[in-house]
């Protein structure tokens, strides 16, 4: 691989979902404390194995790969697995003296710029007194598979998995069981996107051989697939500085994040069996945000386009939602509105206005009259989520501004809608 290989030792990598980072481990003959390199400068390797990113030139060549600075020690860091959505960093840390040393799990936590937090050991149950190795995370978030010899199992090292519980800690790691997990060492499970087809190492009478199998129903997966596209402005300009968040509808819980590379692409697992919200931001741009049905593939694929900031763009509403021929807020609407209020929050030069639209079915004088409640409606809402009551106005327009003209069943749907327009940036 070109760019990555220097004249130290290239070990275990991780892709990032995208194919356009990579954490690798690069290792020397023994532990060190970052003395001079013989060579030359004063070297930043740590230890005998240090992580260390590159990301993926224009050109198709890496770049030049770099220390990770606060991930590694003077011990040895490898086994590196990359979340899906490249926002965190697991992998293996093996303290003490060569031949005697804890090997535990740890975490790093990517940062707004790039670099990664200083690592923590896995919470909950995951490591022990004897040795955790080779983690893999899967797309879904909320599997950990990892090896270990330090719980009761079939002997040697065997292959366990931990799940996300819904207070963001690792349950009790559970034993893959026979015939997966047998009296010799097995390690490196990699479990792909559908859940259940795994992957993994096992080394029995001096001989080390890959297997595959299907996970049990008990221990597998959610099938996940990638959604991926530009992030761009509404010009075609890519947005690298922007961000994709995935949203539970129901509680609006962000339970998924896509990092936007240089090239403003894209890339985060999408769940294949629950519903959610997909939104996108990006500086002096407006928010948007769209939903995604459980079981779609129509958005696997998908450009998400910002309109830039300026007196005048609007944004439509898309997951805001009234009871029939009423102004009351459906439940669904919740999720939406509270990323809108967090983001006025955070632009408080912008004053916007809500508008109510309604189809041509029904009176002028009643359309206009719903049209306004709901933008009221909406608007309170808001405020009550947090924005500033100074910020937002509401209007009702009817049906005076058709989004689509006609009297099809589209065309209404298009036109029952609420906006956000901007009025002014102070």
């Amino acid at each position: 691989m070109r760019g990555l290989n220097t004249r130290s030792n290239e070990g275990a990598a991780s892709l990032s979902g995208d194919g356009t980072s990579v954490i690798l481990t690069v290792c020397r003959d023994a532990d060190r404390s970052g003395s001079r390199n013989p060579a030359g400068p004063r070297d930043r390797h740590k230890g005998s194995c240090d992580l260390y990113g590159a990301s993926l030139m224009a050109n198709g060549v890496w770049e030049r790969p770099q220390n990770l600075g606060a991930v590694n020690t003077s011990g040895w860091e490898s086994q590196p697995c990359l979340s899906p959505d490249g926002s965190k960093l697991y992998f293996t840390r093996g303290s003490g003296k060569p031949g005697r040393r804890q090997h535990d799990l740890f975490s790093s936590q990517r940062q707004a710029d790039g670099t990664w937090s200083s690592p923590r050991k896995m919470q909950g149950a995951i490591n022990t007194a004897g040795k955790e190795m080779r983690p893999f995370i899967h797309p879904d978030g909320r599997h950990f598979y990892f090896a270990t010899n330090g719980r009761a199992g079939m002997g040697g090292m065997d292959l366990f998995v931990s799940t996300l519980d819904e207070d963001g800690e690792w349950g009790s790691p559970v034993n893959l069981g026979w015939p997966i997990n047998t009296p010799g060492e097995e390690s490196g499970l990699v479990v792909s996107s559908d859940g259940k087809t795994a992957f993994f190492s096992r080394e029995s009478g001096g001989q080390l051989d890959v297997f595959t199998f299907e996970l049990p129903a008990s221990v597998s997966a959610s099938p996940t697939l990638a959604m991926e596209g530009l992030l761009r402005s509404e010009n075609g300009t890519p947005l690298p500085s922007g961000r994709v968040s995935l949203l539970d509808p129901a509680t609006g819980e962000v339970f998924a994040e896509g990092r936007v590379n240089l090239k403003g692409h894209y890339h985060v697992p999408v769940p294949t069996l629950r519903s959610f919200v997909v939104s996108a931001e990006a500086p002096d741009h407006l928010v948007l945000s769209e939903r995604i049905e459980a079981g779609s593939s129509d958005w696997l694929e998908h450009d998400l386009v910002l309109r830039p900031l300026s007196p005048g763009a609007e944004v439509v509403l898309q997951n805001v939602f009234f009871d029939s021929g009423s102004a009351q807020l459906s439940p669904e609407s919740q999720t939406e509105l509270l990323q809108i209020a967090s983001w006025l929050r955070s632009q408080p030069q912008i004053t916007l206005e809500v508008g109510g639209h309604t189809d041509d079915v029904g009176g002028e004088s009643s359309n206009q009259q719903l049209s306004k409640e709901r933008a009221i409606s909406v608007r309170s809402t808001l405020i009550d989520l947090g924005a500033s009551p100074d910020q937002l106005t509401a209007v009702g327009y009817g049906n005076s501004q058709p989004a689509q003209i006609g009297d099809s069943e589209m065309a209404r749907r298009l036109n029952r809608r609420t906006t956000l327009t901007v009025r002014s940036l102070d």
